[in-house]
């Protein structure tokens, strides 16, 4: 079961669970089973989101906080988006793309948190992994990204390459700083992306 009591609760969003801890807690008294996909960045797991680039530097700022909540993420953004030098990615599936990225997103379910929709067609049972990837953009382009990304557009910006995979290799120039759900890490210039299908029984709300 799930009982949302991080600072975005985006799985739980997601859900369309209660964000009250009580009324989240009665879940557990009459609920249904739902089975649903997780994701793997090399062997290690997540169930919402992961990424690399600009929002998993906003994790590493966040962790390192000693406030929490959505106006710590938008004052620690606000701070680095100023300085942040968008990267060299080389994503492998299939094809290769090589494409200079502010961040890359892999999404299991379709928001951050605080209704912010990275992958706004994301699918916890589908078996596939949505990646968001957003280009370089001007600061005239930020209030019209901030917009999308509230209002479940944000796919529809010319600024995203967006697509679904169940296998991406992603190669960096150097050692990068990811996130799997919010939490950062670091790891080598190399890394793959990857799901588990339908291997996680959680507790949904019952009809």
């Amino acid at each position: 079961g799930l009982v949302p009591m991080g600072s975005g609760n985006g799985l739980a969003r997601h859900l369309k669970l209660p964000l009250k801890i009580t009324d989240a807690i009665s879940i557990l008294h009459n609920y249904k089973k739902i089975t649903i996909d997780t994701g793997l960045l090399n062997d290690q797991a997540f169930i919402n989101v992961a990424g690399v680039g600009f929002d998993a530097l906003i994790g590493k700022v966040f962790s390192e906080s000693k406030s929490r909540g959505f106006k710590t993420y938008i004052t620690s953004t606000l701070k680095e988006i100023l300085n942040y030098k968008s990267q060299d990615y080389t994503l492998i599936n299939g094809s290769i793309i090589n494409q200079k990225a502010f961040l890359i997103s892999f999404a299991n379910s379709s928001q951050y948190g605080n209704n912010a929709y990275i992958a706004p067609h994301a699918d916890l049972q589908d078996g596939m992994i949505d990646v968001a990837l957003l280009k370089p953009f001007s600061a005239f382009a930020f209030p019209e990204l901030v917009f999308r990304l509230f209002n479940k557009s944000i796919d529809k910006s010319s600024h995203v390459k967006y697509f679904k995979t169940n296998h991406l290799k992603v190669q960096t120039q150097s050692n990068a700083i990811i996130h799997l759900d919010g939490d950062p890490y670091t790891v080598a210039n190399e890394f793959e992306i990857s799901v588990n299908p339908s291997s996680l029984n959680l507790i949904v709300q019952g009809n």
